[in-house]
């Protein structure tokens, strides 16, 4: 980050940790990877430090399957548990409504509260239900809406038009933010993920040459670039070196097949 946009993330990071003291994340589930694990985290440690928290989840979870990420005992779960799946076009519209309808009770309770909304689609319903509540209210984008754009056509232009009323709106890279500024004519600030502590790691002897990658097989995640450019780096000055790639998703077939290429 250049001095300015670190100076940005800073007050907005200050903002967030220390505000009302009360706290309400909202994320669509806690199954799956980077963003559930982001909310887990900060509702982990802003509860250490403190604060009320509340996470709200707005898909229902597979019946019986535990959190893919637990939250502490004393952080509140609120699960609005709206379905989607095997449902008509209409059936998916009365879906969205009782669901904006539920969002908007659960926000009129937390008028005091700082709403911190995570993920394009959850961001434009908790903008949406919030209209007129007078709430504060962060979005977060954790991708890269520039490089892969999978929203209707309805959310982007509620994006472009609802971005522009957030008291933030947060994006992981620069390049993120430059496209939410341009598209949405929002300040958009660049908030890297929170770092976790681990566990010291045992001594293992001796050291590998090995550059390993690990996350969802996806267009998202661009590991095709990683296999590109390890392919590059191989034939300049890096032999000795092996790359581990760690996952599994739908872009797992063809990956191996250009790891082969």
């Amino acid at each position: 980050l250049t001095e300015a946009q670190a100076a940005t993330a800073s007050t907005v990071t200050r903002e967030l940790r220390n505000g009302a003291g009360h706290y309400a994340l909202l994320v669509a589930t806690l199954h799956g990877g980077g963003t559930e694990r982001v909310v887990a985290t900060l509702a982990a440690q802003w509860r250490a430090a403190g604060h009320d928290v509340v996470v709200i989840t707005t898909v229902a979870k597979p019946a019986g399957s535990p959190d893919d990420f637990p939250l502490p005992p004393d952080v509140t779960r609120v699960d609005l548990a709206a379905t989607f799946e095997h449902r008509s076009r209409w059936g998916r519209v009365a879906a969205l409504a009782g669901l904006l309808w539920r969002l908007r009770g659960a926000l009129r309770e937390l008028r005091r509260w700082h709403i911190v909304s995570f993920g394009d689609v959850t961001n434009v319903l908790a903008l949406l239900a919030g209209l007129g509540l007078g709430l504060r209210i962060s979005v977060a984008e954790r991708t890269d809406p520039g490089a892969l754009q999978r929203l209707p056509r309805s959310f982007v232009l509620l994006r472009r038009w609802l971005y522009r009323l957030a008291d933030h709106v947060i994006a992981q890279t620069e390049s993120a933010a430059q496209w939410l500024r341009r598209e949405c004519r929002c300040d958009a600030v660049v908030l890297p993920n929170p770092l976790r502590s681990l566990p010291a790691a045992a001594p293992l002897g001796g050291r590998e040459r090995v550059v390993l990658a690990v996350g969802r097989l996806d267009r998202l995640k661009g590991v095709d670039t990683v296999l590109r450019a390890f392919a590059m780096a191989r034939t300049a000055d890096a032999h000795g070196w092996r790359l581990v790639v760690l996952g599994h998703g739908p872009e797992e077939v063809a990956l191996r097949t250009l790891a082969n290429e």
